[in-house]
């Protein structure tokens, strides 16, 4: 009897876990054109790790909801971090850090080139 039953809970374990998040990104930035990467929204909460280094320039990388972008890029755009933004690090040229993203919820990790330069940035989410 448990011999029949094991294959579907390994089904069941399988189908409830989390899926892995494992994405490496080289971005080219330009001076006022940040770029993003979207996270989708998973059942749990979920801790993610960002990792970023410059190959060139200097960049701030900042980690908020979906549903929050407008007000998260306001904030970016004036130079103010409000609390919309869960994670951030600014003017920098490596950065890691984690962020805790809310079950059912979206977000986005966006990077931005700093003082009007361009920079290359190697970026990495991984949960």
């Amino acid at each position: 009897m448990v011999r029949k039953a094991l294959p579907f809970v390994l089904l069941v374990l399988a189908a409830g876990c989390m899926a892995k998040l494992n994405t490496e990104k080289t971005l080219n930035l330009s001076p006022g054109q940040p770029e993003g990467l979207a996270i989708e929204k998973v059942s749990k909460t979920q801790s993610i790790n960002v990792s970023a280094k410059a190959a060139s320039g200097k960049f701030s990388v900042y980690v908020f909801l979906e549903k929050d972008q407008n007000e998260a890029e306001k904030a970016i755009h004036s130079g103010k971090v409000n609390d919309k933004i869960i994670a951030h690090q600014q003017k920098t040229d490596s950065a890691e850090f984690k962020a805790a993203i809310p079950a059912n919820e979206a977000a986005v990790v966006m990077v931005a080139a700093e003082e009007g330069k361009k920079a290359e940035v190697k970026l990495k989410v991984t949960n």
